[in-house]
């Protein structure tokens, strides 16, 4: 199978792909993200996340490096069933020596029930099997399993059927190659044998595992007998009957490129760190493809049962040096995860193809440089973990859907909200909060009941930032508001009250002053008395003047 490139399309080709685009349902095929917040956010260095269970477990390194050289790894587990409210277990194991250059000692797997299982790199040729049925709260050790040589990278998986598979990678000489084990309780472990046992594969590694339709199946990189001047790896598929206990021959991955026209074989290209999973009835397969002294791309294939390749193709472009892809599916969509250093450091890139074309998206604008990310899904929403290195700090970060969007500022802009008002036409204005999914618009509601419910309904896009209204009628009023944004969240509605009153109050009850026996006032200087009007909480005050009408001589 060939993989496929973009190259120069004719007009026609494009008017096709653009209706198969503008044809998709949009809203339905795009992803919206918080901004990435770390959870960690020092000390954390090779993380690997899972879920199973309504349950979500995150487990990182922490390690205490020895200035003379090595140094110590302990690790720790963060685990959540709301992705709110997160239990911590720090340094539940540990500690465990290195001598040389950090790695990754550990492998984890999670099963349907939460049950988390952990193998560990305990020794030189040693692997401990750790269980945790509590929310990774405590930790039982299982076993501890004697490959009978020196042995490191422990990959642990569950099948469908519920073993245990765990593959070690031990030396022969110069070379590496993979040993696997399977359990069916964690406890008792078959004899390591080599996953490769045909000889024609010196040098292989970096095991990926899942099962379809009740087989196993296992893609991993080597490089064929008689390549060693190459160097070049090439990917190969085995597949098992018996739930991992025997492996069919390797069968390798016949993958071939077409550029500008010009054809190179397989052997042309170097084929790396595959990550295979089951989606849909078939196998899907991602990993990385470098050609000679250029920068690594990733590449994404569906494989049939019985190792043939259904098709292929590149998504990265080219643009930086491409690793570490990772598939998930969610809802029903095959996405893609990886790094790339196409923005100077690394970046944690995704894709998924809602078209004819793969749409990515950078997730990690921030600083320092992002590594190894684990997509992990929980109730049909997609979270994802990786670390982030700054400097000499090490942050475990976290990405979750845009599921919250702030209210917007409400303000009057020609009345005092509360103070009664004679007018009819006022104006409101409102500022739109910033949001990473961008603002659709708003819904708003001008209404004399104050309970009354804000419809879910766009009034005005977000680039309009006031209204004119119309006060109907005299009393209270209440123009209430709420922002949506990109992914279809609704803000809690704020809201400003106006009132509007054009009647007059009742007229004030004079009270006649007093007067002597004829009727005149006992003095030139007198007050006057009222009595306030009945309704008289929304009085400012009172207008009042003495007129003369002229002297008792006249008036006789």
């Amino acid at each position: 199978m060939r993989l496929s490139r973009n190259s120069e399309p004719t007009t026609l080709v494009l008017l096709l792909l653009l209706f198969v685009f503008l044809s998709s349902p949009l809203v339905a095929q795009t992803y919206y993200w918080e901004n990435p917040r770390a959870l960690i956010p020092a000390a954390a260095r090779f993380p690997m996340a899972g879920s199973g269970g309504g349950l979500v477990a995150v487990i990182w390194q922490v390690i205490e490096a020895d200035p003379q050289g090595g140094g110590q790894v302990y690790l720790s587990i963060q685990t959540s069933r709301d992705i709110r409210s997160w239990q911590r277990n720090d340094r539940f194991l540990g500690p465990i020596s290195f001598e040389e250059q950090e790695v990754q000692l550990y492998s984890m797997a999670m099963d349907s029930d939460g049950i988390i299982y952990l193998a560990v790199a305990a020794g030189e040729n040693r692997t401990e099997l750790y269980r945790s049925t509590d929310q990774g709260q405590s930790f039982t050790l299982l076993s501890t399993i004697d490959a009978g040589a020196a042995s490191l990278a422990p990959n642990i998986f569950l099948t469908d059927g519920g073993n245990l598979l765990l593959f070690v990678a031990q030396e022969r000489g110069d070379f590496l190659f993979i040993s696997y084990s399977v359990s069916r309780n964690g406890r008792v472990w078959s004899d390591f044998r080599p996953l490769a046992e045909d000889g024609q594969l010196p040098f292989n590694v970096l095991p990926s595992h899942t099962s379809l339709g009740g087989r196993e199946f296992a893609v991993f990189q080597a490089w064929p007998s008689g390549a060693e001047e190459e160097r070049n790896y090439q990917l190969y598929l085995v597949s098992s009957d018996d739930g991992g206990y025997t492996w069919s021959s390797p069968s390798r991955l016949a993958l071939a490129e077409n550029i500008a026209g010009e054809e190179f074989a397989a052997e042309s290209y170097s084929n790396q760190r595959p990550n295979l999973k089951s989606a849909e009835g078939s196998l899907v397969l991602a990993w990385e493809r470098q050609r000679g002294v250029g920068i690594p791309q990733i590449c994404f294939a569906t494989i049939r049962p019985d190792g043939t390749v259904a098709d292929a193709e590149t998504v990265t472009e080219g643009e930086g040096a491409a690793h570490f892809p990772r598939i998930i599916q969610n809802r029903g969509r095959i996405l893609l995860f990886w790094f790339d250093s196409r923005r100077g450091e690394n970046h944690i890139f995704f894709a998924y193809k809602p078209g004819a074309l793969w749409q990515e998206r950078d997730l990690s604008d921030i600083d320092g440089s992002s590594l190894f990310p684990y997509p992990v899904e929980l109730n049909e929403q997609l979270f994802v973990f990786w670390e982030n290195r700054a400097g000499d700090t090490s942050r475990l970060m976290f990405l979750q859907p845009d599921q919250t969007v702030t209210a917007p500022t409400v303000r009057p802009l020609n009345f005092v909200p509360g103070k009664p008002s004679r007018q009819s036409e006022i104006r409101v204005g409102w500022s739109v909060p910033t949001d990473p999914s961008g603002i659709a618009g708003v819904g708003y509601l001008w209404t004399q009941d104050r309970e009354a419910p804000l419809e879910r309904k766009l009034s005005a896009l977000a680039d309009t930032t006031s209204v004119q209204l119309t006060a109907e009628e005299d009393g209270p009023w209440y123009f209430r508001i709420s922002v949506q944004d990109y992914a279809g969240n609704w803000s809690e509605p704020v809201s400003v009250a106006f009132t509007r009153d054009t009647r007059p109050p009742e007229k004030p009850v004079i009270q006649p002053p007093d007067t002597d026996e004829e009727g005149y006032l006992s003095s030139n200087t007198f007050i006057i008395r009222w009595q306030q009007p009945g309704s008289s909480e929304d009085l400012s005050g009172y207008s009042y003047s003495l007129i003369y009408l002229g002297s008792a001589e006249q008036e006789e």
